[in-house]
């Protein structure tokens, strides 16, 4: 029946096969009643529907005679079911585990850690001395106060003093002199 109709609408099982994507094999398998050549009834029952559905036929007319030939079909064996043995499996070994894994973890948040604390220590220190210069050197902000580091050399400690401007302009001329060699 199925032939016959995609005779008369011209088809080619090609062209079937590639709007279905049902196997050329299964095809002509399902236009010649060769059941045998069909896994289960599940697909044999999908497959004419979909054949059906292609050629325009209305499978709910052929429907009874369908399932009359997919009840003549012997269900599949499960694995384990009848006399089949059940297929051999080889397992790949199991990965070794590595008992240290956290610590890589436990590393990586510490590192985090003192970068983050270090990066929160230096900004503090910005924010708690505006006019210290990197080099150490005193500056001066228009008319506010500026931060003079000394240093005793003989026992390296470093003091700051808070001036006003006015007091430090000397200071800072004579400090740029003698740092140029004037």
């Amino acid at each position: 029946m199925l032939l016959a109709a995609r005779l008369r609408s011209g088809r080619t099982l090609e062209d079937v096969s590639a709007k279905t994507r049902i196997t050329l094999k299964n095809l002509t398998a399902i236009e010649r009643d060769e059941l045998s050549c069909i896994s289960s009834p599940f697909f044999y029952k999908s497959f004419v529907r979909q054949y059906a559905e292609q050629l325009n036929l209305n499978f709910s007319q052929i429907a009874q005679a369908v399932q009359a030939a997919a009840d003549t079909m012997p269900q599949p064996l499960m694995p384990g079911q009848g006399d089949a043995p059940l297929p051999k499996t080889v397992l790949p070994p199991a990965p070794k585990r590595r008992r240290l894994r956290w610590l890589h973890s436990l590393a990586s948040l510490m590192l985090v850690l003192v970068a983050c604390s270090t990066l929160y220590a230096m900004w503090q220190n910005s924010r708690s001395h505006p006019g210290r210069s990197v080099s150490g050197r005193a500056t001066s902000h228009g008319g506010g106060t500026a931060y003079i580091r000394q240093s005793s050399s003989s026992i390296g400690i470093r003091s700051e003093r808070r001036h006003s401007s006015a007091a430090v302009q000397p200071v800072v001329r004579e400090m740029q002199l003698s740092a140029s060699g004037e």
